[in-house]
């Protein structure tokens, strides 16, 4: 009778991991989907960014910003794995120009870069931007409710 009640116990917590993923297993995805999630503005800031004109004056400043992702509502990420709400971001970690004495670059926040013109006479700068993925889900097991 043990053994069978064992055996029965150890085939439910089978089908409920197979059935019923950890947050922890469905976070493999989440990168791929806050990427997904912030592709356009992060298109348009490089877009902003490219099109930016610093003055020709040593001193002169301009900041140029990564417009925040929407928040999400109700998406399936894994099995019956749900997002009820999510908010995600690309977060502007490190800025570098290829010649600091011509236009020099700073993160200002995590969503904003400033560029300052300086004494150098370089035609053409090159703005390097390196950024984290970050996102808050709050989830739920079921299913995307219909409206």
């Amino acid at each position: 009778m043990k053994k069978i009640l064992n055996l029965l116990l150890v085939i439910a917590l089978v089908i409920t991991s197979v059935a019923f993923p950890r947050p922890v297993e469905a976070a493999r995805s989440y990168p791929n989907l806050v990427r997904s999630k912030t592709e356009a503005q992060w298109k348009d800031f490089i877009k902003r960014l490219k099109a930016t004109k610093v003055g020709s004056k040593a001193g002169e400043e301009v900041e140029v910003s990564l417009k925040p992702s929407p928040t999400f509502k109700e998406e399936r990420v894994s099995g019956n794995l749900v997002i009820e709400v999510g908010q995600v971001a690309r977060e502007i970690v490190e800025v570098k120009s290829s010649d600091p004495e011509t236009l020099s670059a700073k993160v200002v926040n995590k969503s904003t870069i400033r560029l300052k013109r300086g004494f150098g006479t370089n035609s053409k700068v090159s703005i390097s931007v390196k950024y984290k993925l970050a996102w808050k889900f709050d989830l739920r097991m079921g299913s995307i409710s219909s409206f």
